[in-house]
């Protein structure tokens, strides 16, 4: 069995040592051969939506109010994928890639788009694009939604099934959330 510790920065592993556990960190990923290819189409990366989550653009077309506090983490979406797009571990060659990052803005969708700009742009990927078609297990989604694989997103069961040989990297706290629910007595949308 493996067993994996939890690296815990305190002031004495940090001054202790000539370099810090961040810089040594950093050291590894600028000596790291990791590759990564982003897609560049406009049906996925959404430019105009993206533009409106970075300007806070008003009003939100989600209008849920146990929601809206996914608008933050929707911007950072946003953010991270423009810095994924400018690092220099980014090939334009999706053959020598490690992996293939879907710039979806998928939580940006919620607040800024519709269901269908979301459900038009996962189609395109899932029947336009051929990396998709051939490596669909290299592929890497970034979701701060909750609710991942379920009709959420807009999409059919059959479309999901697509998704299964992917990795989606999702932030979700669940009893942050349950707490922030009870503290803004917001009643619970799901039985558990």
């Amino acid at each position: 069995d493996l067993v994996v510790e939890p690296t815990v920065l305190s002031r004495s592993n940090i001054t202790s040592t000539p370099k810090t556990l961040v810089q040594r960190r950093i050291q590894e990923l600028e000596e790291s051969s990791i590759q990564f290819f982003i897609y560049t189409d406009d049906i996925l990366t959404l430019p105009d939506l993206r533009r409106k989550a970075l300007e806070d653009y008003k009003p939100y077309t989600w209008k849920a109010k146990w929601g809206r506090r996914f608008a933050d983490y929707s911007v950072g979406e946003v953010r991270y994928i423009e810095a994924l797009e400018n690092h220099t571990m980014r090939t334009e060659n999706a053959s020598e890639a490690d992996f293939i990052f879907v710039p979806i803005p998928i939580g940006a969708t919620l607040f800024w788009g519709t269901a269908e700009l979301r459900k038009r742009a996962f189609r395109h990927l899932f029947y336009n694009e051929t990396y998709f078609k051939e490596y669909p297990e290299k592929h890497v989604f970034l979701s701060v939604t909750e609710r991942v694989f379920t009709n959420f997103w807009g999409l059919s069961k059959d479309e999901l099934k697509l998704l299964r040989p992917t990795t989606i990297v999702k932030d979700c706290n669940n009893p942050a959330y349950r707490e922030w629910q009870e503290a803004e007595n917001i009643p619970r949308c799901d039985p558990g």
